[in-house]
């Protein structure tokens, strides 16, 4: 998504913080969501739970995040989400319209535009820096 997606006041946001504070405060509503959904506060969230959970959310394609999980996110294979999987689930939320932060954030609008404004920071970063448009880094 470019910025011409996004309302004149979180483009205010935007142009107001650093790279830094926009993903500082993504972070932080993204790691709120995350204890949230982390009901038994173990660090971990079983995948079938978190998919539940985000279905509830708003989750318009469960079957592609699922293929995604299995074949991008789940390095590890145990089928637990921890909190880095879950900015990687995160970020495919936008990047693959798996659905809105707006429905993610159940319509917190302050949560839902820290947490797009993050992400889509951290894409337009990446392609600065993916020279070759592989979706990898080269050194």
């Amino acid at each position: 998504s470019s910025l011409s997606s996004i309302s004149p006041l979180e483009r205010r946001g935007v142009q107001e913080g650093s790279f830094e504070d926009m993903l500082r405060k993504g972070l932080m509503v993204f790691e709120k969501l995350f204890r949230i959904l982390d009901t038994d506060s173990c660090g971990e969230i079983p995948y079938q739970q978190l998919k539940n959970q985000l279905e509830f959310r708003g989750l318009n394609n469960g079957p592609r995040l699922t293929e995604l999980w299995t074949t991008i996110i789940d390095k590890d294979r145990n089928n637990k989400v921890d909190i880095g999987e879950f900015l990687v689930v995160m970020y495919m939320w936008g990047s693959r319209k798996l659905g809105s932060y707006r429905a993610l954030f159940q319509q917190n609008l302050k949560e839902a535009s820290a947490g797009k404004i993050c992400m889509e920071a951290l894409e337009r970063n990446y392609q600065r820096y993916d020279k070759d448009n592989s979706g990898t880094l080269e050194r």
